[in-house]
This record gives structure tokens, C-alpha cells and sequence, in this order.
């Protein structure tokens, strides 16, 4: 139903600048009314919509609402006055939109050129996939050039831990180790995860900048959890024990060895369960730590412990298991001991049959009597195995749990050794050693409360399993 409207009209008039450009009246009774500017249009009180068409394809058509009232005169002015106007944007090709105050927009790529752009302000909007949005309240001026330039500059993160080399991660795809800076990143929220073996994974949610870089830092707490196949670190001591998974492998050694003694017998062995071994030998810092004997002199806290018995190192595993119980950081179903001798055995040759437990000749892996000088030097100065374990061979000989016998000759799984024996056994030479006695087979003993000058040992940390007798 039509609104009730007075069938008296008034004039509706109808300028624009520059004159002669269509335009289309739309009265309240909806009659169409088209002509040219400047015109008068008699139309009826109410609203009446008018529409003059833009003299360049630069500028849009002007449309308004406009209420035609019976006390006052109602003029229509469209003034299509237009200056210069270039949108640019690095990179080039993106869409953009200009809206006017008025809610019409302009849509377009970049680069855009106005021969002829309304005079006025306006917001202008430039998009790129993938990045926020660029926006601009700009103001086109008449009588001169009006340039604007949208720029998508790409931001920077950087990423530092304590401690340092830390893998850092998105998803799935590893980037790199802290500290690590990431260039190239779109402005706005990134996320990455941050993990270094023996502590709590953490989570960096970083805010991205344009054409700065964003340092984000965080102090990585140390996790009590066994991470298979990741290295363990005992809390507070930074003990760092490495990863050795189950297996089978040849014990002892052959008569094809030129050192081959009878109580090497090769056999099959079978570890059924995994198990962390000291990457190093224990040092005197860390003995000092636990059993709160004087600490040493800064140049001599990395040697390895050396005049150890093997009641003494024993009484070391039961203390750093008593403390690591109470603070409630013992692994679950774990604890720390000496390896038994299939274990350091296995772990010493890392996969390897030769003669030593790695690539490359004994000078590469280990002190003895033909580079050390006679003296025992800082723990990790040789190459380490292939299971990232550094001397095992010489430097110190290395207590075992194991009682000492000849090998059997058959398959045995997850031996721990005989109930008694002539002594304790101990592995893998010194730093005084001949050749032979630094091979991967070679094995002696001693009485378990003998200290001997370069005898030491090397932390384990395995299911728990009965104690040797």
C-alpha cells in the first residue's frame, strides 16, 4: 500500500558539476524520473531516492536518500570534482578497496591509477593471502598528486633457552636449535614448541611485528620423566646419562682376536629392555655433589673420579637414589646402579663387532698408554660412539655390577652375573693401558673394596632389577 501522500508536489532540483549527466529519480509513489542535470522533478512529499550518474569511470555515481518536505526547497548536488590518485603495494597485483563515507566502495589491484579520484577522505584496504590486512584513512586532495603506498614488510622472531640448543619446532617441521632467529614471518600471532632432551617441553606464543624482531626467552624446566630414546638428565647434578635400546648382540670376543683370553667365551646376548648410560664417566664435581666430599679445584672438576671402589661407587648409586626418592624425581620403576657387564659391553660396542665400539682407530676414542702421557685427562676430549657415549675406551678403567666368570657358551637374556666370585669385574682400560686391554671384550676384576689409581666408573640408569649379591 502506497504511503497516504498529499498528490500536491514539490520541485525536486537537480545540480551537478560538471552539468549534463543523466540522472534517474525514484519518487515516494515509485515513478521513475530521468533527464538531464540541471533539472527540476515534481515530486511528492516523502522519500525519494536520486541517482546522477558519474561523468568518469573513476568516480563512482552519486546516490542519496532524500526527503522531500512541504516547508522547505530540496536540491539534489552531485559535485564529481576529482584529483590524481595512485594505490600502490610491494608486492604488486593485491585487491584492494576504497570506501567512502557515504558506504560505497571501489574495488581494484594494485597498482591502481585515478586519473580522476572524488575528492575526500576515504579507507583503503589492501589484501594478501595469508597476511592481515592493510589499511589507510586517507584524505584525497584536490589540486595535487595523491600517492599511496602499502607495503607487506615481513617481521622476525628469535627464539633463545636456558640452556641453549633446544630443537625448535611448528607442527611437525623442525627448524632449527636455540637460539634461533626466524626471519621472513608474516606480521601477526606464531607458535612453536621448544624441546631439549631431559626437560618439559615448552610452548612459544609470540606476537610478530612488521619489520622488527621479536625476541622471546624462556628458561627450560628439567623433566623427572624417561623419554625413550632421548637422553635423561639427573636433576640439579646435570648428570646427562644417554639413551640405549634393547637388543641382541655377540659378547666376548674370538680366537681370530690377537688378545683374546679364554674367559671372553662369544656368546649370544639379548637385553630385553632399555636402558640410560652416563655419556661420560663420573666426574670428582659430581662425586663431590653427592657424597659432600671437599669440592674440586675448577681444572680438575671434569676429570674423572678415579681411586673408587667398587663399594664406594655402590654407596654413590644408593645416595643419588636416596636423594632423587625424597625430591620425588626418581623415574618410575627405576633406578640408578653400575651397569652390569652385558650392558656396558653392549652399549660400549654401540653395534659395532671390531675390536673397539667405534669408527675409527683407538687414538680417536680413547686416552691409553700410547697418547696419554701417563695421565688421566677432562671426560669427553675423544670421539664419542655411535650411541653418543665418550671413553669407554681408556682414560679409567669402569666398575660393573656383575661378579667376574668365564662366559657361557650359550644365548643368555639380560645376564646380571653369579651370586659370588673372585672379584668385581671392571672394563675398558686407561688412561696406562695397553691396546689390548682397551678392547671392547677386554675384562679384569677386582675385590669389591680395592681402590685402584685409574679405576672409576660410569652411572646406569635401568628397570629395576635385584640387587647383585
Amino acid at each position: 500500500r502506497k504511503p497516504a501522500l498529499l498528490a500536491l508536489g514539490r520541485p525536486l532540483k537537480i545540480v551537478s558539476d560538471p552539468a549534463g549527466l543523466p540522472y534517474s529519480v525514484t519518487d515516494a509513489y515509485g515513478r521513475i524520473h530521468e533527464g538531464t542535470t540541471p533539472a527540476a522533478v515534481d515530486a511528492p512529499w516523502g522519500v525519494a531516492r536520486v541517482t546522477i550518474s558519474s561523468p568518469v569511470a573513476d568516480l563512482p555515481d552519486w546516490t542519496r536518500e532524500l526527503a522531500v518536505d512541504r516547508g522547505r526547497e530540496t536540491e539534489a548536488r552531485a559535485v564529481f570534482a576529482g584529483a590524481p590518485l595512485l594505490i600502490s603495494s610491494i608486492p604488486t597485483g593485491l585487491p584492494f578497496e576504497m570506501i567512502r563515507p557515504d558506504g560505497s566502495i571501489q574495488r581494484g589491484t594494485t597498482p591502481a591509477d585515478f586519473e580522476r579520484a572524488a575528492i575526500g577522505p576515504a579507507l583503503v584496504r589492501v589484501s594478501r593471502p595469508g597476511w592481515p590486512a592493510l589499511e589507510q584513512n586517507i584524505e584525497i586532495a584536490a589540486g595535487q598528486a595523491n600517492t599511496h603506498a602499502f607495503e607487506f614488510v615481513p617481521g622476525a622472531l628469535t627464539i633463545q633457552s636456558t640452556p641453549a640448543g633446544a630443537t625448535v619446532s611448528a607442527g611437525d617441521r623442525k627448524l632449527g636449535v636455540t637460539p634461533l632467529t626466524l626471519a621472513e614471518l608474516i606480521p601477526g600471532a606464531h607458535a612453536y614448541t621448544v624441546k631439549l632432551p631431559g626437560h618439559v617441553l615448552a610452548r612459544v606464543d609470540a606476537e610478530v611485528r612488521g619489520g622488527e624482531t621479536t625476541v622471546s626467552a624462556l628458561t627450560l624446566a628439567q623433566s623427572h620423566e624417561l623419554e625413550k630414546g632421548n637422553p635423561h638428565v639427573v636433576p640439579e647434578l646435570g648428570l646427562e646419562l644417554m639413551p640405549i635400546p634393547s637388543g641382541t648382540f655377540l659378547m666376548g670376543s674370538t680366537r681370530l682376536d690377537p688378545a683374546h683370553n679364554s674367559d671372553e667365551i662369544q656368546h649370544e646376548v639379548v637385553i630385553t629392555r632399555d636402558f640410560w648410560l652416563g655419556k661420560y664417566e663420573v666426574t670428582r664435581a659430581e662425586w663431590s655433589a653427592v657424597m659432600g666430599t671437599p669440592a674440586p679445584k675448577a681444572d680438575a672438576a671434569k676429570l674423572p673420579v678415579t681411586e673408587i671402589s667398587w663399594d664406594d661407587a655402590r654407596e654413590f648409586c644408593r645416595r643419588l637414589n636416596e636423594r632423587e626418592r625424597v625430591a620425588n624425581r626418581l623415574p618410575p620403576g627405576h633406578e640408578y646402579a653400575l651397569p652390569t657387564e652385558a650392558q656396558w659391553e653392549y652399549a660400549c660396542r654401540a653395534g659395532n663387532i671390531g675390536l673397539y665400539g667405534g669408527v675409527g682407530g683407538l687414538g680417536d676414542l680413547g686416552w691409553y698408554q700410547a697418547n696419554s702421557g701417563g695421565a688421566v685427562h677432562p671426560v669427553g676430549q675423544k670421539r664419542a660412539n655411535a650411541w653418543g657415549l665418550h671413553d669407554m675406551h681408556g682414560n679409567v678403567w669402569e666398575w660393573c655390577a656383575d661378579w667376574f666368570e668365564f662366559y657361557p657358551r650359550d644365548k643368555v637374556v639380560d645376564p646380571v652375573g653369579p651370586q659370588a666370585g673372585p672379584g668385581r669385574v671392571y672394563r675398558g682400560g686407561g688412561s696406562g693401558s695397553a691396546a689390548s686391554s682397551c678392547r671392547s671384550a677386554s675384562r679384569l676384576h677386582s675385590a669389591p673394596k680395592d681402590h685402584t689409581t685409574n679405576l672409576g666408573f660410569r652411572l646406569a640408569l635401568s628397570p629395576v632389577a635385584p640387587a647383585a649379591k
